[in-house]
């Protein structure tokens, strides 16, 4: 922000104050009434501010939405109107939110309540705020020879004069320090007080107000305020590649209006422009363009304000500034879980030493202004904000290296134990997709898992593309017959046979075979997974013999090898004994295959949710419902609540269990999770 602290007035600034004011105290009652029309229903029309209010800036005639954030500054200064002091709103949010802009709409509209005037302190720097001050009486008659008197004497009239009992409305904009604001927060009177500020993390009397980046449609109307021209269509994808960022928006908007008779100016080269670097790049939000309360009119500089004060030498700043630059390269406006990022960063996750000091990291992070905490204390970047991080990274890519490796690893852990990951799944896929572009072992080792968990989650067209891209990544890199391509062969398979393509999921599933056993040998417990997979794809296509054989030799390595997915080879064995109609044999098998997968996951892992519906609905579809509603209730309830109520198995299970209430044995048989 610019510094106006030596200046007897601010570039632009419009000053309320007759040719000789006196200060008189008006009755406590008028003043009083006054405030109390300040209306909280509805927006008031912008008015006049009292004579002797200071305030740096001119009405922002573009200033759009911010509707229910208003409402709320009016609610908290009005509140406790006879004894408010300390009474205080912060405004809080990230760099170019918008905060000042919105302190400047506030007074304009709330200052004509109170009748004692409205002043505005710039408080960014502790030792200017005396000198803010000053300024602030120079408008007023407290002393014949005021100027020249000493500036202690000056602060002093000043400081009284705003504790004289008449309610008036103090901005301390950019207040970042505490201290600052405890320091001149009046002690008497019935001030109340406005602070804009990154920090979110304020003293008991302040009431935060958390300021988010604008909605949609009024991001739009603040670009078509510069462009008219341009429709919603044209300028919807630039307010996302912006993050509706209102400092931004502005920028952008000025440029597309300075550009409107080139080619530069027209909607789509500016997306364009945008997508093919980082945006921060971009002349429109690097420049110096002017902004309407002369704050700085340059992005990155806006979120380097805050990223330059972490001291690398303090260890609890140089670990806020790696989570920050590791976070860029994970998916923005997305929460973080603070486990992953632990990992990424190398901490003990787990431990509460180094858990609490990634705590203290966030909120340093959150006090700066450069992300935000969910109520769960998940972090999240601003797209910007990320673009922002990823340019302080180091050159030879090493963090983007460590955030791809660990997302890798915990990908890979969640697919070998069967469960889907639901609450990262977005930053694996922008790693992922990033990844395609760079190292291409990397790249098809990320999208494979990522096939895996869309597959987990039921997203079989979503798998099967990702599959098919790191295949080829894969055979790019090792060749077609390299036994690395065993894996991915496999995992085209599974997707081809999601999707009915059973032929090709044959195919699929007999090549990673033959590749995988010229590797590994016959004996070894990926070779016992591909013959189930392999059984699987047999019955489906009628050709229960053939599965017979394959799921008998998926058994026999499995025994061989103690592997954890014998219950899941059994379970086939049971589906392929039924429809022989061998209905004891297959019993058996089910309730073997059910007490294997407890023993080898745990009694709530979806893998025995699966084998609960399985045995379930084989009683009731014999005649013996009353025994499988129980086990359909567990296969529903665990389902449920690890893959979520609108996976298909979980559905399933809720159908079959409810048609094994309704018909009591006498069921209609209906689809099967996978065995």
């Amino acid at each position: 922000m610019a510094d106006f602290s030596n200046s007897g007035n601010f570039p632009g600034a419009k000053f309320f104050q007759a040719d000789t004011i006196i200060v008189e105290a008006s009755s406590d009652e008028s003043d009083a009434q006054l405030l109390d029309r300040l209306p909280l229903d509805h927006l008031p029309d912008h008015g006049d501010l009292p004579p002797g209010s200071r305030i740096g800036w001119g009405r922002n005639a573009r200033f759009v939405g911010r509707e229910a954030e208003l409402r709320q500054i009016a609610a908290t200064l009005k509140r406790g109107c006879t004894a408010a002091i300390g009474q205080a709103a912060s405004i809080a949010g990230l760099g170019g939110v918008g905060k000042t802009q919105l302190a400047v709409e506030a007074v304009y509209r709330y200052g004509q309540f109170f009748a004692g005037g409205v002043f505005w302190l710039a408080c960014e720097h502790a030792d200017q705020v005396a000198t803010e001050l000053v300024q602030c009486g120079l408008g007023l008659n407290l002393h014949p020879d005021f100027p020249k008197l000493p500036q202690p004497e000056q602060v002093r009239l000043v400081t009284n004069f705003w504790q004289d009992g008449r309610p008036r409305l103090l901005v301390f904009d950019n207040c970042e320090d505490p201290d600052i604001y405890r320091r001149w927060l009046p002690k008497a009177g019935k001030c109340r007080v406005l602070l804009t500020s990154r920090r979110t993390d304020w003293d008991s009397g302040v009431a935060p107000i958390k300021l988010n980046t604008l909605p949609r449609h009024e991001s739009i109307r603040l670009l078509q305020d510069f462009r008219p021209d341009l429709a919603d269509a044209d300028l919807d994808p630039i307010a996302a590649e912006l993050g509706d960022l209102p400092l931004a928006l502005h920028l952008a908007g000025s440029y597309l209006k300075r550009c409107r008779a080139i080619a530069a100016g027209r909607a789509d080269r500016y997306l364009d422009a945008l997508r093919r670097t980082n945006p921060l790049d971009h002349d429109s939000l690097a420049g110096d363009a002017a902004t309407p309360t002369a704050h700085i009119g340059h992005v990155g500089r806006t979120f380097a304000l805050g990223f330059d004060q972490l001291d690398t030498d303090v260890p609890a700043d140089a670990l806020a500034r790696a989570a920050l630059i590791h976070a860029g390269f994970l998916a923005p406006a997305e929460p973080i879980p603070p486990w992953l990022l632990g990992l990424i960063l190398n901490l003990n996750v787990g431990k509460e030493p180094d858990e609490l000091a990634l705590a203290d990291a966030l909120a340093r992070l959150s006090d700066l202004g450069l992300i935000e905490l969910d109520d769960d204390g998940r972090p999240q970047l601003h797209r910007l904000v990320a673009a922002f991080a990823m340019a302080r990274a180091n050159p030879d890519g090493a963090e983007r290296e460590r955030v791809e490796g660990v997302l890798l690893m915990a990908a890979r852990g969640q697919n070998e134990i069967r469960l889907p990951l639901l609450d990262w799944l977005p930053h694996l896929r922008l790693v992922a997709e990033r990844a395609d572009a760079g190292n291409g072992e990397m790249a098809a080792a990320l999208l494979s898992e990522l096939g895996l968990h869309l597959l987990h989650l039921a997203d079989h067209t979503g798998a099967l593309d990702c599959q098919k891209r790191a295949l080829s990544l894969a055979e790019a890199h090792w060749g077609a017959d390299a036994p690395e391509i065993a894996g991915f062969a496999n995992n085209i398979g599974l997707g081809l046979q999601k999707l009915n393509d059973w032929d090709g999921a044959e195919a699929a599933f007999r090549r990673a075979l033959a590749l995988g056993q010229a590797d590994l040998g016959s004996d070894h417990p990926k070779i016992a997974i591909g013959y189930g997979n392999l059984s699987d794809v047999l019955m489906d296509k009628g050709d229960f013999s053939a599965a017979r054989v394959a799921i008998d030799e998926a058994i026999r390595i499995g025994k061989l090898t103690g592997s954890k997915f014998l219950g899941n080879h059994y379970s086939k064995l049971g589906v392929i004994l039924r429809e022989q109609g061998a209905m004891t044999g297959a019993e058996a098998t089910f309730r073997r295959a059910l007490a294997l997968d407890e023993g080898a996951w745990g009694p709530t892992h979806p893998e025995v949710g699966r084998r609960n519906f399985i045995l379930g609905e084989h009683l009731a579809r014999t005649g013996r419902a009353g025994e499988g509603i129980p086990l359909l209730e567990r296969a529903a309830a665990i389902l449920e609540a690890t893959l979520g109520a609108a996976h298909p198995h979980t559905q399933i299970a809720q159908q079959h269990l409810a048609d094994a209430r309704a018909l009591a044995g006498n069921d209609e048989p209906g689809s099967t999770p996978d065995a």
